[in-house]
């Protein structure tokens, strides 16, 4: 598998996740962080479903 690129997808979600709690606001802040992590728990799934995809297809 190719780990180079997982820095990269970790900037852009905490990007997301920044503009979400600028949004949002103090108020939302505890339900804007629960539906972040959400989606990073879940897009990281993706994410290493799709690497490890391509690894085993290199493998081939």
């Amino acid at each position: 598998m190719n780990y180079a690129y997982i820095p990269i997808f970790w900037v852009i979600t905490a990007f997301f996740v920044g503009r979400s709690y600028e949004v949002g606001g103090m108020k939302k802040a505890f339900s804007t962080f629960l539906k972040s992590v959400g989606i990073v728990i879940l897009a990281s799934i993706i994410y290493v479903i799709i690497f490890a995809g391509m690894g085993y297809l290199n493998n081939i």
